[in-house]
């Protein structure tokens, strides 16, 4: 299988039926100043790292709501998986976790591959390290019976809007979520009724 990336030169990849994508010619491809990228499945030894992303990719969340996080794909009860890039042995630069949805703002089918986090280390980015955690969530999507592919940022990510439409994501919809506490401290009273 190929993917293209923002250069438009052909990456050959492997995808095997469990979603697994790996470069299938490491040598050939020219990549900045990283010789080799390699994109694959999370694998067990890789959570340390993967933990450390995304508690950069989400840093106002709680530290156990983040861990707790990591079982959604570690013991998947719905279809998901997690691609990672290899900067070394032991050290990722990046990872995506996808997953499928019924539904996706701005899409038009009910069966929608979508991504629920995407991650490149500040060193790695601008290299096309991106894009092809990307296309490894996408081929995985299209093997799972998708026909579209959903995404967000949140408003002021800049950065991560203009990865997504450098790679051909178009912008559906723009929504500003809004919260309102009901107690002083913002925690749920149970409700009486009687």
């Amino acid at each position: 299988m190929y993917f293209r990336d923002p250069e438009a030169t052909l990456i050959p990849m492997n995808v095997s039926s469990n979603g697994i994508a790996t470069l299938s010619a490491i040598s050939s491809v020219p990549f900045s100043d990283f010789s080799v990228t390699t994109i694959r499945q999370l694998q067990p030894h890789d959570i340390v790292e993967w933990l450390r992303m995304r508690e950069a990719l989400w840093p106002q969340e709680d530290a156990a709501d983040i861990v707790s996080g990591l079982a959604d794909y570690l013991v998947p009860t719905n279809p998901c998986a997690v691609f990672v890039s290899e900067a070394a042995p032991g050290r990722l630069s990046g990872f995506i976790e996808v997953a499928i949805r019924n539904y996706a703002e701005g899409c038009r089918t009910d069966c929608v591959g979508y991504v629920e986090g995407w991650w490149v280390d500040e060193e790695y980015r601008q290299h096309g390290v991106g894009g092809k955690l990307m296309q490894a969530a996408e081929a995985w999507a299209r093997q799972e019976g998708c026909d579209e592919m959903g995404s967000d940022a949140v408003v002021e990510n800049f950065n991560s809007q203009q990865a997504h439409q450098h790679l051909g994501y178009q912008v559906s919809e723009t929504l500003v979520h809004f919260r309102k506490p009901l107690t002083s401290k913002g925690d749920r009273i149970p409700l009486d009724i009687r």
